[in-house]
């Protein structure tokens, strides 16, 4: 693909009055000519002669320069007008594609900096600093665990354009992550189980549905309020889980198979559950919890520690509560494990043989 420095004739009368210079290339994929005007004149006469060279020599310098970056590009190397380009709108088109979090990243970002913040400016020299000021930033307008989910996001989009060859040099192991400080599970026992299942909520039924379904299943909110009847497959829920963006197969139990057969199944594309907004759905859990006279705040997510509990407290093991609950790794599901240790102690001492021990003697 050659770049080629054109040149346009302006005439009046008849005559010429300036010479416009402007580059042009032949684009294959697209089957168009790219056109740039540079900006740059020749005027007629003598006495222009030496300004002339001089803009000729720029727009020599510059069809070159383009020509490089072009050529460049065909060896995927990424040209410097892109290194120029804004990482704030590189991260908000990112986030077109990705979940809500993302989204609200994005628009933190845009609040902490208005105006643009070039690739090149992320340096190995200035990124580290950029970065600090940023999780200051964050940690002092939003809590630890708000400011660290957006940090996450940035970090994710910084290592993307690291990918794309749109930042030079890694920064990132020079700026410590802000730490997750993780808040203790909040589960239903059996017996508080129970009663939220005893409690009817017929204003909305989908709503008490929905919630049984996650207790009994452990899916998250994202996943089991987009479900449809043709995520279930024989006995098992098949889904891309939206946190982790994998394909999953869970298996479900005999108590979210009832939640299922109180429905007819009209359309296989049909949402299993007609449920309201997240706030409104938040707010309808917490009106049924208090019906049920349970004192424990309902979010969405103690569905998913409540079918973790149930499954440690029934015996299974780290690796089977892995993978019933859909989880990439073991360490998340090691949690529900610790929640027994209380459980533990009681058995101890029943299970266990009494000695009567004898204090020594010299």
């Amino acid at each position: 693909m050659e770049v080629k420095l054109r040149e346009r004739e302006r005439r009046v009368d008849g005559k010429i009055t300036r010479t416009t210079l402007y580059l042009s290339w032949w684009i294959k994929e697209e089957r168009k000519w790219k056109i740039e005007p540079l900006k740059l004149y020749l005027y007629p006469g003598k006495d222009r002669k030496s300004q002339n060279d001089e803009t000729l020599a720029l727009a020599k310098r510059v069809r070159n320069m383009r020509q490089c970056e072009i050529d460049a590009g065909s060896y995927e190397m990424v040209p410097e007008s892109k290194k120029r380009s804004d990482f704030i709108l590189f991260v908000a088109n990112l986030a077109k594609t990705k979940d809500r979090n993302w989204k609200q990243a994005a628009r933190i970002l845009k609040e902490y900096s208005p105006t643009p913040v070039s690739f090149r400016a992320l340096n190995f020299e200035n990124g580290p600093r950029w970065m600090l000021d940023f999780q200051k930033y964050l940690l002092k307008k939003y809590k630890n665990n708000m400011a660290w989910l957006i940090e996450v996001k940035i970090r994710a989009a910084i290592r993307e354009a690291l990918g794309k060859g749109l930042i030079a040099k890694d920064f990132l192991d020079h700026v410590p992550s802000i730490r997750y400080n993780r808040p203790p599970h909040t589960f239903f026992t059996a017996a508080e189980i129970e009663k939220l299942n005893s409690t009817p909520f017929p204003e909305y039924p989908d709503v008490r549905r929905a919630a049984l379904f996650s207790i009994f299943t452990g899916l998250r909110w994202s996943d089991y309020s987009e479900l449809t009847w043709k995520n279930i497959q024989g006995g098992y829920v098949c889904f891309v889980q939206e946190k982790t963006e994998e394909a999953t197969q869970l298996p479900l139990n005999a108590n979210a198979m009832q939640i299922l057969d109180e429905e007819k199944i009209i359309n296989p594309e049909n949402k299993i559950f007609t449920l309201p907004g997240y706030n409104r759905f938040l707010q309808l859990l917490e009106i049924w919890r208090r019906r049920a006279g349970i004192t424990k705040k309902f979010t969405t997510h103690c569905g998913r520690h409540s079918y973790g509990h149930l499954l440690a407290q029934a015996g299974f093991d780290t690796y089977r509560i892995q993978q019933a609950l859909g989880q990439k790794t073991m360490d998340a599901a090691i949690v529900y494990t610790h929640l027994v240790k209380g459980e533990l102690k009681g058995e101890l001492d029943e299970k266990l043989p009494a000695f009567n021990i004898k204090r020594a003697t010299k």
